[in-house]
């Protein structure tokens, strides 16, 4: 009884152990505008950081990017080309008068407990809406620093006020009329252990320059 018992704490200190640490597991997302829908997937674990991106409306492989959110460093990977090349770190403005407010509003999505906060843009009548969850994502804000060149939903996602762990679960764009016209949404969160090799630069690559 004595050996069942201490089996049964070494499991449940264990499984503490597990549920204090960050987010480690892949995450997919699926952007869509009119027409054109993109996926991507993000690996994650410790510091490091890996997104595959697709061709435009399918599953062909075109490239990913290896981030290293504690050292800023990150590198692309030209699967067709079989190149890498070094990242650069991109902080994008928003316009002026752009204004940022926290609904009451929450939903859950994929079992998770999101906060909206709506983004307002008075030039050209554009209203991003964020569906926030704050749970152990401490991985996205710094890697958001290599993808939000090419992505107007990670572009305006340094106007949100500053929160460690935060992650968008859906983003939508609204015009003056209040139709959407974009959105960028999760559509699946697997928690799991990712392989180490997932993050190192295949044999046969060459460094583009």
């Amino acid at each position: 009884m004595k050996k069942i018992i201490l089996v049964l704490l070494a499991s449940f200190t264990v499984s503490l152990g597990l549920s204090a640490q960050e987010f480690e597991g892949m995450i997919e997302f699926k952007k869509q505008e009119g027409k054109t829908i993109d996926n991507s997937v993000w690996y994650v674990k410790g510091d490091l950081v890996r997104v595959d991106e697709f061709e435009p409306g399918t599953r062909i492989l075109k490239g990913c990017r290896l981030i290293n959110t504690k050292d800023q460093t990150a590198k692309y990977l030209d699967h067709k080309a079989k190149t890498w090349t070094e990242m650069i770190l991109t902080m994008a403005t928003a316009p002026e008068g752009v204004t940022v407010s926290e609904s009451k509003n929450t939903k859950e999505i994929l079992t998770y407990k999101t906060t909206e906060y709506m983004m307002r843009f008075p030039v050209d009548t554009m209203q991003l809406n964020y569906w926030v969850n704050f749970g152990k994502f401490g991985f996205f804000r710094p890697a958001l620093k290599f993808m939000a060149f090419d992505n107007v939903f990670y572009e305006y996602y340094w106007q949100l006020p500053a929160k460690d762990n935060m992650m968008p679960m859906l983003v939508t764009r609204t015009n003056a009329k209040g139709e959407e016209t974009g959105r960028l949404e999760v559509t699946r969160i697997d928690k799991k252990v990712i392989d180490a090799k997932l993050f190192d630069i295949p044999a046969g690559y060459s460094e583009k320059k």
